[in-house]
């Protein structure tokens, strides 16, 4: 397989995942199936099929994605909404700031008097 003039090993191609790819081509959402129905490329709106090395064919559609927006990272997913103590992230956004520990607090107590100088 081939990807900007390099050729990648059959070892590379096993961590690109949907999950992954989303990362790489800065989109919220990719799904990657062996087989696609035709029911499902009549409700994508922009469709194309390469040839890839050749012969073998792979097809691409884009939609919007579906969910709501991460506050935090913008990427649209259904998880948005998920999480009580913060409703407007996503699950990767909210298990770093879930992570994060409690800011400090300074009390000052009553009995301080301000020395002079």
């Amino acid at each position: 397989m081939f990807h900007n003039g390099y050729k990648l090993s059959d070892e590379c191609w096993v961590f690109i995942t949907s999950q992954a790819l989303h990362h790489i081509f800065i989109t919220s959402q990719v799904y990657m199936l062996k087989h696609v129905e035709d029911e499902i490329i009549e409700t994508i709106p922009y469709t194309g099929e390469y040839l890839v090395q050749g012969s073998d064919r792979v097809w691409i559609g884009v939609s919007l994605a579906r969910g709501v927006k991460c506050e935090r990272c913008w990427n649209y997913t259904p998880q948005v909404g998920s999480f009580a103590e913060h409703p407007t992230l996503c699950g990767r956004c909210y298990k770093v700031v879930a992570a994060q520990p409690e800011p400090a607090v300074a009390t000052v107590s009553r009995d301080y008097k301000l020395r002079e100088a």
